[in-house]
């Protein structure tokens, strides 16, 4: 792990809070250890970065045919667009590679620097009910490993193993080993075998209605880039966690230096729940927590079993760029829900066969971008967007989607309100300002609606949000900005007998002031504010003190917050953590919550890491419920890590 690369990364998720944004975080790192050609790439590479905008998209690539390509990425200074902050925002994601025989890249491959093994261990001291009453199988620690080869931007190999709290090592039928055990074999080169993935991967192509896996979408600080996806295609998968990704094989060809056609096969186990009608042979729903703990749990595991296969092709442009999706998934047993009153149009049956077509095109400083999908045994789905420089001082967005409430994506990630993919309607705008040097302004408003009932709400309902968020960059070292976000929505009245719903109001403040007093000391103080309107108000408040400091080869980062708020102002915070581990905290009721990390490089090839953080309550004397009660006011959690790069 280069200098730098960790710190860059949790700058980048610290401005998402409330987004959880962990799969963005993941693209990130697959980034980093897989960089952008700069002299290969296209508008949706760059794009899928999420750092630049519509001008300095159309001015790199302006550059790029007038020179005929980069010698260096520090050749991005001679472009006018690109300020130094935008540089070194992107230096750890992109790269000017040489091409390589199949040869070299294994041979670099075990040359590589970036090569490492990675052991994480972690738990609760306090004990829960769970582990008192004998009800979990196993004991609360939770155990990591990863081990990764890779020569960037060519070749990766890797094996990650794991146990959650609470479960048996060797609680997996039919073997002994770590409850979760993945790996990958990824190759990529601009040849004819252009990606090629063996065991755990992930797909990301079009605007991700059928197939996203990893893009910061949703509604966050970054309201202009924020709603276009990308086509990246295959990805290696080398998360813990345990659902949402395929295992096989998968490999995209270029068939020409515009057309490549990708082809992918999955087969798996998920966990589910089975029918109480055992003769039924089929389940009610599919569970994707990954936890095995319990003997409700264990004995839902590997219940289900999933074929995927699919293809897809695609055309890449200078400013044009379109792809066909076809998707197929079958299951061992019939998917068949539980009848509610809102769940009347959720997917049943053991089959599902989904199309879909996705384009964008660029032309001057906007771009038009869009996907359309059908699921064969069910509705429709789409969405049309648009991101525009007006000039380089203004960007905005614009973005449509209607999903019908029998559309079914088991595999998609497009922009919404709801983690689902069906029944929703909105539209939303977003806006960018520079008006003058250090200041920008930014904001959107998003309007949507749910035609059909949700788990929520049993009536049809609807909603808006608006958001505003001012940054001023005092100098290099010091920045500040304040944010604040309204929303309003019909929620599920539980204070009556029968369902009603009622109208909630939310507001949610932010302000932040990061700065630098001397080279080795970094602090950020922050203050956030939320309140909730029912019939009644409810309200929220915490305030944090970050403070890092970095002495040679030692780096110390600590937090003391304070936090008071009711249940339904709850509020969220990112929180850094050690490698490859992405931390967003929920905080209500009264109470403080510190922690101190620290990590060390006794030798030029090991780092260890180790965290402490407690939260504790001034409210109460029992921490959570049911299994995870914690008899005590505190919760205490111990982090250890050790990295060997070899």
């Amino acid at each position: 792990q280069q200098p730098g690369v960790v710190t860059q990364i949790e700058s980048i998720m610290s401005q998402y809070d409330e987004a959880d944004n962990k799969a963005y975080f993941e693209t990130l790192m697959h980034y980093y250890q897989h960089p952008i050609d700069l002299n290969k790439c296209n508008r949706s590479d760059l794009q899928a970065l999420g750092i630049l905008n519509q001008t300095q998209l159309d001015e790199f690539f302006s550059y790029r045919n007038l020179t005929g390509g980069l010698n260096s990425i520090y050749e991005l200074q001679a472009i006018a667009e690109f300020d130094l902050t935008t540089i070194k925002s992107m230096l750890i994601f992109v790269t000017v590679s040489d091409q390589q025989s199949f040869f070299k890249q294994f041979k670099t491959l075990f040359q590589s620097d970036k090569n490492y093994v990675i052991g994480k261990y972690s738990r609760i001291t306090e004990p829960k009910l769970g582990y008192i009453n004998g009800l979990y199988a196993g004991d609360p620690s939770q155990s990591q490993m990863r081990i990764r080869l890779i020569n960037p931007g060519h070749i990766s190999v890797g094996v990650t193993m794991q146990k959650d709290p609470g479960e048996s090592i060797y609680s997996r039928v039919g073997a002994r080993g770590p409850d979760f055990l993945s790996g990958h074999f990824y190759l990529q080169n601009d040849k004819i075998l252009n990606q090629l993935a063996i065991g755990d991967f992930k797909l990301q192509y079009g605007q991700g209605l059928l197939l996203g896996s990893g893009f910061m979408i949703g509604k966050n600080a970054e309201t202009i880039t924020s709603i276009k996806q990308g086509t990246i295609g295959v990805m290696p998968y080398s998360s813990v966690t345990e659902y949402k990704f395929f295992r096989g094989l998968a490999t995209r060809l270029k068939l020409t230096n515009n057309l490549k056609i990708s082809l992918f096969y999955s087969n798996r186990h998920l966990d589910a729940t089975r029918h109480s009608d055992l003769n039924l042979n089929a389940v009610t729903t599919i569970r994707n927590t990954g936890l095995h703990r319990t003997p409700t749990e264990i004995e839902g595991r590997n219940v289900q079993h999933e074929e995927v296969m699919g293809a897809v092709l695609t055309y890449s442009g200078s400013r044009f760029n379109t792809g066909l999706i076809a998707l197929n998934s079958n299951f061992m047993l019939s998917v068949l829900p539980k009848p509610t009153i809102y769940n009347q149009h959720y997917f049943k049956g053991n089959k599902l066969t989904n199309f879909s077509f996705f384009a964008d095109y660029s032309v001057s400083n906007f771009t038009i971008f869009g996907e359309m999908a059908k699921s064969l045994q069910g509705g429709l789905g789409w969405t049309l967007g648009m991101i525009a420089s007006l000039g380089s001082h203004v960007d905005f967005s614009f973005l449509g989607r209607a999903f019908d409430r029998d559309f079914y994506s088991f595999y998609g990630t497009p922009f919404s309100e709801q983690s689902t993919t069906r029944n929703e309607n909105g539209v939303y705008w977003g806006l960018k300002i520079r008006p003058v040097a250090k200041v920008e302004i930014s904001g959107y408003f998003d309007i949507y609606k749910f035609p059909w009932l949700t788990s929520a709400v049993y009536a049809p309902s609807q909603g808006k949000e608006l958001m505003g968020r001012i940054n001023y960059s005092i100098d290099k070292s010091t920045k500040i900005f304040f944010q604040i976000k309204s929303e309003q929505r019909e929620g599920k009245d539980a204070s009556y007998n029968i369902p009603k719903s009622t109208l909630l109001k939310y507001i949610k403040t932010i302000v932040n002031f990061d700065y630098n007093l001397e080279a080795p000391l970094k602090f950020r103080t922050r203050l956030q504010w939320n309140q909730t309107r029912n019939e009644i108000r409810h309200e929220g408040m915490m305030i944090y003190q970050d403070v890092s400091y970095t002495w040679r080869k030692i780096a110390i980062t600590g937090r003391f917050l304070l936090f008071d708020a009711d249940i339904l102002a709850r509020l969220y915070t990112y929180e850094k953590d050690v490698l490859f581990s992405f931390n967003t905290q929920s905080f209500a009721g009264e109470g403080m919550r510190y922690y101190f990390m620290i990590k060390v490089k006794p030798i030029p090839n090991l780092s260890l890491r180790g965290k402490w953080a407690q939260t504790i309550y001034f409210d109460r004397e029992v921490i959570g419920s049911g299994a995870e009660m914690i008899n005590n006011s505190h919760k205490t959690q111990l982090t250890i890590q050790l990295k060997l790069n070899f």
